[in-house]
């Protein structure tokens, strides 16, 4: 099946490596402390910043363009019409040469803008353009510190929630096991025996659970910052 999906692997050996809980744990435990160790937002290892400097790249680009049509804008407006004889005109003429005769007519308008109105209409335009990149890359950079604020409190958060879930766990199977000695020595009936064994049961579950968010929550902040090296 796999070999199906990626051809390249069809002659290599392959040592497939299952990790226990514990160190699903250590790794998340690792990851977090890392993550953590940052005091402001990684910046540098999100390809966002390349798109941030893509936009500076274009910005500049344009008002470069902006500035440079701004200081000699000539307008040329061309028109074209046309005038002659086709057959609707005379079939006897057309029938005659066995040619349709046309001229053209070409007119060119040239106009040179001037006024300080003109230069203060490209001043306001090259002020939007920055205004408008400078309004883009905040919210970018925005964006990217209240997601890593937000990952950060919620991965802490959740860290806490699967630390007292395991601990509620740990004493529920102490308590099963005990319940189970009571219940074969006649002690405890068979319901409260499995209501144990359920409260145990969803306790687990709920920390499975648990795990499962944090591991979703880490892909959702690697996949913005890839650039993040976690083991």
């Amino acid at each position: 099946e796999l070999s199906n999906l990626i051809p390249e692997l069809n002659d290599k050996e392959l040592d497939f490596q299952f990790s226990t809980y514990a160190n699903i744990q250590n790794s998340i435990n690792a990851c977090y402390n890392k993550i953590k160790s940052k005091k402001e937002t990684p910046l540098d290892l999100t390809s966002y910043t390349k798109l941030i400097a893509y936009k500076d790249e274009k910005i500049n680009e344009n008002l470069k363009a902006l500035k440079r049509y701004s200081d000699a804008d000539v307008k040329l407006e061309a028109k074209a019409s046309s005038l002659g004889f086709g057959k609707q005109n005379s079939d006897s003429f057309d029938d005659m040469t066995n040619l349709d005769r046309k001229d053209y007519s070409i007119g060119l308008n040239i106009s040179v803008p001037f006024g300080s109105s003109y230069s203060n209409t490209k001043e306001n335009q090259m002020k939007v353009l920055k205004m408008q990149h400078n309004a883009e890359k905040r919210e970018i950079i925005s964006n990217l510190n209240s997601f890593h604020n937000y990952f950060s409190t919620s991965l802490e958060n959740l860290l806490k929630v699967m630390k007292d879930q395991r601990n509620y766990s740990e004493n529920l199977l102490i308590r099963v096991k005990s319940m189970r000695q009571k219940y074969n020595q006649g002690r405890v009936s068979l319901s409260e025996l499995i209501q144990d064994e359920d409260s145990l049961f969803e306790s687990q579950l709920g920390l499975v659970n648990t795990h499962y968010n944090i591991i979703s929550l880490m892909i959702d902040y690697f996949s913005i910052f890839n650039d993040f090296e976690c083991d």
